[in-house]
C-alpha cells in the first residue's frame, strides 16, 4: 500500500549531524476491516493484540447542551484487534455492573498498560444511575490475557475486570504514566453535569491543578492504593486535554513532559510552555514555547543515547498556530484542526527546539492514539531506543482513530456532519540513515509551470562528493534523475536548486542521496508534491477515503462537467460527463481498490485537479 506521509528527518541548525543518528518516519495506510471509528478512547496491548475501550463514536462534540456528549455516541463495546491477521472481536459492556459499564463507556480517561494489566482512571460521560453527566471516581484494572481470550471466544470478559472507587481518580482529560512502581496521574479536571460552551449553570468544573503519584498493591483479587503524594500548582498544572510524552532527560533520568494543553488561567488559549516531571518533582520550562500540536493527539518518543538527544513527534490534532502554504507561521486563536506533524527535540544542554516536519493526510489526529510495537527496543515507559534499532526500516507501531474534520474551524457551525470519529489506521515506519556529511538545513519541493523545483540549503559540507537527486511515483521505489556538485565549505550557507521538467501529472516524491568522498552515502528525508501544471487545486475530503469523497471547487461552476479519475500510474478508472451547477459534489469511491488516485474536472476551457487516497 502506498505511503501518504513521508519525510521526517531529524536535523538541527548548528548541530553536527555526524554526532547523531538520523531517521525518517513514514505513515502508511493500513486497512483493518471491522475496526470501529473511535476518538478519545483508551488503548492497551498484550501478546501483540490491542484492546480498545471507551471513547466516542462521533466527531467533535456538539455545542448545544442538550445534545453534547450524548450517550448515543458512547462506545459501548470493548474491542480486541489483531493487527497482523487484521481480525477484530468485540464484547458489549452494557451487561456489566453499572459502575463498570458506565465508566468503560466514558471519554478522555487516563490509562496505562503494564505487562498484562490495563489501568483506566476516571473519564467523563452520561451516568444513567445519576441521570446526568459526571467524571467517574474509579480505577478499573483489566486482566488483559483473560479478557482477550474470553472476547475471542464470545464469552463475557466481566470476570477479568475489577474496580475500586477513590476520589484520587476522579479525573478526565488528564494523562497517566508509570516510572518503576510509581504511577503518575497528571493534570485534567473533574467535570460534572452537561457541557455548555457559554459556561451556563448546567455543570461544575474543577481543574485538579495537580500531579498525583501513587503505588498499587494487587494480589489478583484486591486492589489497594498504598502510597499517595500530590504536587499542586494552580498556574502551571492547570492543564487538560494535553500531551504527556515519556522522556529521557539530559542527565539520563526517566520521566515525562507535559506539552501544552488548555486553558491558561487568564486566557482561553493553550499553554505554550511545557512541564517536566518524574517520581520526585516537577519543573516548568519557561525557556521554550511549543507553537504546534496543542491538544491531545497521537505522539511518540525516540531517544538517541549516543548524542543524548530526545525527540518527541506529534501527529496532527489542534493548535493555536500553524504554517501556511508560504511557510509563514499563522496564529488562529480559535485553535483549529491542523495537519501539522511537529517535532520537539531536547538537546544535551536541555535546550528545546520545535520544527514542523510534515503534514498529516488531512485534518486529523485529535484524540488519536499511537500504539507501540513492543517488539522494537524501548524503555519501559515506551521511549524508543534509537541506537538499538538495527534495521534500515522498522514498523514501530500504529496510529489509530481520532477525529477527522472537513475544515479547520468547525466549532461554531458544528451540526455533527463536519467531522467524524476515524476508523483509519496508519502503520508508522521508522527509516534509519547514515550520518549525513553536511549540515542539511532545508530541503523542499514546489510545483511550477515548467516542472517540480527542488531547493535545499547546507552549510559546513564535510567531504561531500555529490548530491544525487532521486525521484519516485510511490515513495518507495526511487530512480536517479540528476546530480549536483557541492559548493564546499564556503564559510556561509550554500543553496541549491534543481528543476525536474515535465514530470507528469500526479503525486511525486523526491530525496537527496548525499555521497561522501570515501563512497559512503546517506539519504535526506523524502518530500512530496502534486504536479498539476495549469490545473487549479480542488479540496477533497475525507482524504484518505473509504466509501465516498466530497469535492470542493474553488468557485461555483455551471455547465457540462467531465470527471476523470486515474491511478498515479496513468490507468484510467473513471470517465463521465454530467451537467453541473454548484461548487461541491459527492462521489462514491467504494468500488475503487486501495491506491492513490488523481481526479480531474474539465469545464469549458479550464480544468481542476486533486489527489486522494482510497483505503
Amino acid at each position: 500500500m502506498r505511503s501518504v506521509i513521508l519525510g521526517i528527518l531529524i536535523l538541527f541548525n548548528g548541530i553536527n549531524t555526524n554526532a547523531q543518528e538520523q531517521f525518517s518516519v513514514l505513515l502508511e495506510p493500513y486497512s483493518i476491516p471491522g475496526i470501529p471509528g473511535l476518538q478519545s478512547f483508551s488503548a492497551a496491548q498484550y501478546d501483540g493484540k490491542w484492546v480498545l475501550v471507551g471513547g466516542r463514536t462521533e466527531g467533535l462534540h456538539l455545542r448545544q447542551p442538550f445534545s453534547s456528549f450524548s450517550s448515543v455516541n458512547n462506545n459501548t463495546s470493548i474491542y480486541v484487534v489483531d493487527p497482523v491477521s487484521r481480525q477484530v472481536w468485540s464484547s458489549s459492556v452494557l451487561t456489566f455492573p453499572a459502575s463498570v459499564s458506565e465508566q468503560l463507556q466514558s471519554t478522555n480517561m487516563s490509562f496505562w498498560s503494564d505487562a498484562d494489566k490495563f489501568y483506566i482512571a476516571g473519564g467523563y460521560g452520561f451516568s444513567s444511575t445519576l441521570g446526568n453527566h459526571k467524571t467517574y471516581p474509579y480505577l478499573t484494572v483489566i486482566d488483559l490475557a483473560g479478557l482477550i481470550q474470553n472476547i475471542q471466544q464470545g464469552i463475557s470478559p466481566v470476570n477479568h475486570i475489577r474496580q475500586i472507587e477513590d476520589t484520587l481518580f476522579a479525573i478526565t482529560g488528564g494523562q497517566m504514566g508509570k516510572i518503576g512502581d510509581m504511577f503518575i496521574l497528571a493534570g485534567g479536571q473533574k467535570f460534572n453535569g452537561r457541557y455548555n460552551p457559554n459556561n451556563g449553570p448546567s455543570f461544575t468544573q474543577e481543574y485538579s491543578n495537580q500531579i498525583r503519584k501513587f503505588k498499587i498493591l494487587d494480589n489478583g483479587t484486591n486492589i489497594q492504593v498504598v502510597f499517595r503524594e500530590v504536587s499542586t500548582d494552580v498556574i502551571q498544572l492547570h492543564r487538560r486535554d494535553y500531551n504527556m510524552a515519556p522522556q529521557v532527560f539530559p542527565d539520563r533520568r526517566h520521566g515525562y513532559t507535559m506539552f501544552s494543553g488548555v486553558f491558561q488561567q487568564n486566557a482561553n488559549l493553550p499553554f505554550l510552555n511545557s512541564v517536566d516531571l518524574d517520581t520526585i518533582s516537577y519543573q516548568p520550562n519557561y525557556n521554550f514555547n511549543q507553537y504546534l500540536n496543542h491538544y491531545h493527539s497521537a505522539k511518540l518518543s525516540v531517544y538517541d543515547s549516543l548524542a543524548n538527544q530526545m525527540h518527541t513527534i506529534f501527529f496532527g490534532g489542534m493548535a493555536q498556530y500553524y504554517y501556511d502554504a508560504g511557510g509563514a507561521l499563522v496564529q488562529d486563536n480559535e485553535v483549529p484542526f491542523v495537519t501539522t506533524i511537529g517535532k520537539v527535540t531536547r538537546l544535551p544542554n536541555g535546550q528545546m527546539q520545535e520544527n514542523k516536519i510534515g503534514d498529516m493526510p488531512g485534518l486529523m489526529g485529535s484524540g488519536a492514539e499511537f500504539i507501540i510495537n513492543k517488539q522494537v527496543p524501548h524503555y519501559r515507559h515506551e521511549v524508543f531506543k534509537l541506537n538499538e534499532i538495527l534495521s534500515d526500516t522498522t514498523n514501530i507501531g500504529y496510529l489509530v482513530g481520532g477525529i477527522t474534520s472537513t475544515a479547520p474551524n468547525i466549532f461554531f457551525v458544528n451540526t455533527g456532519s463536519q467531522s467524524a470519529a476515524s476508523n483509519l489506521v496508519y502503520k508508522v515506519i521508522l527509516v534509519k540513515s547514515s550520518p549525513v556529511p553536511a549540515f542539511l538545513l532545508d530541503f523542499n519541493v514546489t510545483g511550477t509551470v515548467k516542472g517540480n523545483k527542488l531547493n535545499w540549503k547546507t552549510t559546513i559540507e564535510q567531504s561531500v562528493e555529490s548530491y544525487q537527486i532521486e525521484h519516485s511515483f510511490d515513495g518507495r521505489n526511487f530512480q536517479l534523475i540528476g546530480a549536483m556538485t557541492p559548493s564546499g565549505n564556503t564559510g556561509s550557507m550554500n543553496e541549491y536548486s534543481y528543476l525536474h521538467e515535465n514530470p507528469g501529472y500526479g503525486v511525486h516524491y523526491y530525496r537527496l542521496k548525499i555521497i561522501d568522498t570515501d563512497g559512503a552515502y546517506s539519504y535526506s528525508h523524502v518530500v512530496r508534491v502534486v504536479f498539476n501544471l495549469n490545473g487549479q487545486e480542488i479540496k477533497i475530503y475525507p482524504n484518505p477515503s473509504t466509501d465516498y469523497i466530497h469535492v470542493d471547487l474553488p468557485r461555483n461552476i455551471t455547465g457540462s462537467l467531465r470527471v476523470t479519475i486515474r491511478q498515479v500510474n496513468g490507468a484510467l478508472v473513471y470517465d463521465y460527463t454530467k451537467q453541473f451547477n454548484g461548487q461541491t459534489f459527492f462521489m462514491n469511491t467504494g468500488n475503487l481498490k486501495p491506491a492513490v488516485y488523481e481526479i480531474k474536472l474539465f469545464v469549458k476551457k479550464e480544468y481542476f485537479q486533486g489527489v486522494f487516497v482510497k483505503n
